[in-house]
């Protein structure tokens, strides 16, 4: 095993930590994570010496080295790599992971780099993917005639965002809070998508500020300013902290409290895990990310 690297000419020892990223790696791949042309053919001359390398056909042919040599490449890929080249080579072959269709596999490189926008992204993508093939029809159609907002004066209830709510676009900046409370005309508009909790309200200037609310104590919010309240998640948190959250309007008091409630998100994992999902999601409320 150490010979096959420290035999190897420098140029090769590269091309062997870069494929060893990921656990399998199609030719093309290798060529697009290494820039080398020559990779493909080092994977093929390891595969016919038997050196630790495995060759699988199927739609595509790719390479899969033994786990203990692959394990060694990877100890020298962090030997001998930055963290940021690090960093930008696992994202790289996760993208290559994820184009190939391997889901589980390029989550696994997004989580390892930090990469959760990324990670996000794929897990949408695919969560959409599963529901599709997943759900009856009756459950589609009960889905589809739906309303995408519910307006309660002095209040408008949506998802996303009021502003085109079935582009589903994040209220994530004092801007997105504008357009949003300036599509629903009401007082107040709730809203959720984004997971964290916080609150929004409407300036002498006509811009939107952010106010981080505290769980468990009320704020007022009376008009005729515009407020947005995004409630949070009840499954899925996103600040590392697992417990649900949500929020309670009192029109009457005109207050808004947020709540975080732990539950047995670990079961709810579990559950995710035996739908055969991907272990991500379960990972993600686990960890409330």
């Amino acid at each position: 095993m150490l010979f096959a690297f420290s035999g190897a000419t420098p140029e090769n020892q590269l091309m062997l930590m870069l494929t060893a990223i990921a656990p399998s790696i199609t030719p093309q791949e290798a060529v697009a994570i290494t820039g080398n042309e020559q990779a493909p053919r080092l994977l093929e001359y390891l595969c016919r010496r038997h050196l630790f390398t495995d060759r699988r056909l199927g739609e595509e042919t790719s390479y899969h080295y033994h786990a203990l040599f692959r394990e060694f490449l990877l100890a020298q890929f962090r030997k001998r790599f930055t963290v940021e080249e690090r960093r930008a080579a696992s994202v790289r072959a996760a993208e290559l992971l994820a184009k190939r269709g391997q889901v589980r596999e390029a989550l696994a490189l997004f989580r390892d780099a930090g990469e959760w926008d990324a990670m996000n992204a794929l897990i949408h993508a695919n969560a959409l993917d599963w529901a599709r093939t997943t759900l009856s029809d009756d459950q589609k159609r009960f889905l589809a005639a739906l309303p995408l907002t519910v307006e309660r004066a002095p209040a408008m209830f949506v998802h996303a965002s009021a502003d085109r709510p079935s582009r589903w676009d994040y209220v994530d900046s004092a801007t997105a809070a504008l357009r949003c409370v300036q599509a629903s005309g009401t007082t107040y508009t709730f809203c959720g998508h984004v997971h964290d909790q916080q609150l929004y309200f409407a300036t002498q200037r006509g811009r939107m500020s952010l106010f981080e609310p505290v769980p468990g104590t009320p704020v007022p919010v009376r008009g005729p300013r515009q407020w947005l309240a995004i409630v949070g998640s009840v499954g899925q948190p996103r600040d590392r902290n697992p417990a649900a959250a949500y929020a309670i309007f009192d029109d009457a008091k005109h207050e808004v409290t947020f709540f975080r409630v732990p539950y047995d998100h670990r079961t709810a994992a579990a559950k995710i895990r035996a739908a055969g999902l991907p272990g991500s999601l379960a990972y993600r409320v686990e960890a409330g990310i």
